[in-house]
């Protein structure tokens, strides 16, 4: 996933200029004992649960609450946050935001990477908000397995 900012330096009259487009990746590194489960699944928000916050900046508000194969899961807090660019698909160069990536705490403790697609697929299906892994913590597994 590599996105494009725009770098500005200052010329002789004071206005800011493009110097030049740095791609920059996002890198995070879980601790070793955590690892991914894919999942790639539609999730449903529940109605009038979303965060108000970042949607004046126009970006999605994030689900406070959500199902996700009949279960009933809340956001307690946010572990990070980034978005996924692409090219234009007219051919202009330009780079667009095509998703909004969470990785979530929820109130159970379970971590999930979450993310919202600005241009669904499917015209039938507009499915926008998707859970992509589920992070589990092996150490804690290892714990519940060797507790008397």
């Amino acid at each position: 996933m590599a996105s494009i900012t725009m770098a500005f330096s200052e010329s002789s009259q004071n206005t800011a200029t493009p110097a030049k487009a740095l791609v920059k990746k996002r890198v995070t590194k879980l601790p070793a004992s955590h690892r991914k489960q894919f999942i790639s699944e539609a999730i449903t928000p529940v109605d009038a649960s979303f965060s108000t916050s970042s949607m004046c900046a126009g970006e999605p508000g994030l689900p406070v609450r959500f199902r996700w194969r009949n279960t009933l899961y809340e956001v307690a807090r946010v572990l990070e946050k980034w978005k996924s660019t692409g090219d234009c698909r007219h051919g202009s160069g330009e780079q667009y935001v095509r998703k909004h990536w969470f990785r979530v705490e929820v109130t159970d403790g379970t971590q999930m990477e979450i993310y919202f697609d600005r241009q669904p697929r499917s015209r039938k299906n507009k499915q926008r908000w998707w859970l992509a892994a589920i992070v589990e913590d092996e150490k804690k597994d290892n714990q519940d397995v060797d507790a008397p």
